[in-house]
């Protein structure tokens, strides 16, 4: 039997950090992915014969300030704007002059702008998360405005939860995850995919990797995880990190007697967001989208769109989110490619209705964001839910565990002392590759304490 001081279950962007960062402290780890590929939903894939990407459609430009300083890593990127389609026209982010003027030819006045800009301060306080509970009712204090309104839940929607569902938290600008500045949005040069390659890379230098094996039981021997099974065989490992989700991890890899009752039905008691249906695009290059935009995101009635989203039926308009980033790149001269994501229903969907919601998004929704998108089309590949899943080995949600009111992220480390858990499950609280990044570096961390290892740069 194989042995390793760390076993890594995933390497999506929590396993990957853990094990770049234990590489480069001298602790090394076995990875085990159960595709031919690293990153997980930071991914880009060559589909019909073009790269496009398959989950985050944007990064925050902390996350590169991260890779830079932990690792001393630079990754090229370009600042890109984010545009919000309100009342006919564009409010895009990151805000400055260019929102402001954008939101005045919406009628929005300068003193509602200020008003909360200036209602904003609050936002650094923890008081105000003890007033107002969810995302939606901290909107609502710091304007009445319907335009600013609109695009505050617009952007919050890309969540995959309704706002008033939203913990409040999520807005703390002095949490851990502030850092990653998701409102200051950039394109890595190359496709997301970039990113899992730099820190595989790093992990590789002291650490190595099983692709396309499964893992099917963590086996728990008085108490310590003791070895993982997986398609290839057992692994020993002194140290267990799962980034293969929350749930799996306790309710599939590991026998039910293993954890507390009460520990086991909180996270059998854990929800699911959305998931996401995908459409691969291209359009003729003819088409000119606004210079300097890389991701337009369409809103209709946010919050209503969830409510019927959760009673198993589509909305008679998707809100959708459109990542052209062909439309930054240098020297670009072939079609425009592009991911188009809007969210699939729970439950049973009626046969026949995606089909129908996909063609009425790429006509009349796409009209809706731009006069002459739709005729610009030159081809489209569609992933719903299944097809993605059964194609890329993951599935296509938001946050693998759903953010409510009612839910506190669970700890890094589980019940089983040698067992540790990363990725969009764990704290710290926040949004997808911010936080699979940050919880892999918590467990890393812990790991080195209890190997007695110094942990600079953190």
């Amino acid at each position: 039997m194989e042995e390793y001081p760390v076993i890594i279950i995933g390497a999506g962007i929590g396993g990957l950090t853990t094990a770049a960062y234990l590489s480069k402290i001298g602790i090394p780890s076995a990875l085990i992915e159960k595709t031919s590929f690293a990153g997980g939903r930071c991914s880009t894939r060559v589909i019909s014969g073009s790269p496009y990407e398959i989950g985050a459609l944007y990064l925050g430009g902390g996350v590169f300030d991260r890779l830079r300083t932990i690792f001393n890593v630079k990754v090229p990127s370009l600042k890109i704007r984010c545009g919000v389609k309100i009342n006919g026209r564009l409010v895009s982010f990151p805000v400055g002059l260019k929102t402001a003027l954008e939101l005045t030819a919406c009628h929005v006045s300068l003193p509602e702008m200020l008003g909360m800009r200036y209602r904003s301060r609050l936002l650094s306080k923890p008081t105000t998360f003890e007033t107002y509970k969810s995302v939606g009712e901290v909107f609502d204090f710091l304007t009445e405005n319907a335009v600013l309104r609109k695009f505050l839940h617009s952007t919050a929607g890309l969540s995959g939860v309704r706002p008033y569902r939203l913990p409040a938290n999520y807005l703390y600008s002095k949490s851990p995850l502030a850092r990653y500045r998701s409102q200051n949005p950039e394109y890595v040069i190359g496709g997301n995919g970039e990113i899992p390659r730099l820190l595989l890379q790093i992990a590789l230098k002291g650490s190595h990797i099983f692709y396309d094996t499964e893992v099917k039981k963590i086996t728990v021997k008085d108490g310590h995880a003791d070895a993982v099974e997986t398609t290839r065989g057992m692994l020993k490992g002194n140290l267990v990190v799962s980034n293969a989700g929350l749930r799996k991890t306790i309710l599939g890899l590991v026998e039910n007697e293993c954890f507390p009752f009460d520990y086991r039905n909180r996270v059998k008691g854990l929800g699911e967001t959305l998931r996401v249906v995908n459409i691969f695009l291209t359009f003729s290059h003819a088409f000119k989208f606004p210079k300097g935009f890389s991701v337009f995101l369409m809103p209709y009635d946010v919050d209503q769109e969830f409510l019927t989203l959760d009673s198993g039926a589509f909305p008679l308009n998707s809100m959708y989110v459109l990542q052209v980033p062909s439309n930054v790149e240098p020297a670009s001269r072939q079609d425009h490619r592009a991911t188009l994501q809007f969210y699939y229903p729970r439950g049973d969907v009626a046969p026949g209705s995606l089909d129908n919601q996909v063609k009425h998004i790429l006509q009349e929704g796409l009209e809706d964001l731009f006069k002459g998108l739709s005729g610009a089309v030159t081809g489209y590949v569609v992933y719903d839910p299944t097809r993605y899943e059964k194609e890329f080995g993951f599935a296509p949600y938001v946050f693998g565990v759903s953010p409510d009111l009612q839910y506190a992220r669970f700890p890094v480390e589980t019940p089983i002392d040698n067992l540790f858990c990363v990725g969009d499950s764990v704290e710290p609280d926040g949004p997808c590759v911010p936080q699979a990044m940050e919880s892999g570096l918590e467990c890393a961390r812990m790991i080195a304490r209890r190997l007695g290892v110094k942990t600079p740069g953190i």
